[in-house]
């Protein structure tokens, strides 16, 4: 009777530590998991936010041709209505000698009508 009980106390106490056993292996790989969604979520931000700085500096490239076209094209019109007016200018003074021709020309035959 005494030897049953014995048995019975080992069993029931072997019985325990194999519990506990299993609820430290738990234990355990429940925070092997926890471990392993963390540094998941640290890859995942990090990857984030790559992609975001990535994104930002691909908005700030694009900003910055955008700029540069915006320049370019101010400058060749600049340009071009300077070469335009230029021409005009040039054309105005053409004009304006070739008038001052004509002008000298009537007045010298006229003076030269007169003479006669």
């Amino acid at each position: 009777k005494r030897q049953r009980q014995l048995n019975r106390e080992r069993a029931y106490q072997e019985r325990c530590e194999a519990q506990r056993q299993a609820e430290i292996a738990l234990a355990k790989e429940q925070h092997r998991q926890q471990v392993l969604e963390a540094a998941e979520a640290k890859k995942r931000k990090t990857m984030l936010e790559a992609r975001l700085k990535q994104e930002k500096k691909a908005r700030e490239q694009r900003e910055l041709e955008r700029v540069q076209r915006e320049e370019y094209t101010k400058n060749l019109k600049t340009r071009i209505f300077k070469t335009l007016m230029d021409k005009a200018e040039m054309q105005s003074k053409v004009w304006e000698a070739k008038d001052r021709e004509t002008q000298d020309r009537i007045r010298s035959e006229k003076e030269a009508k007169r003479l006669d």
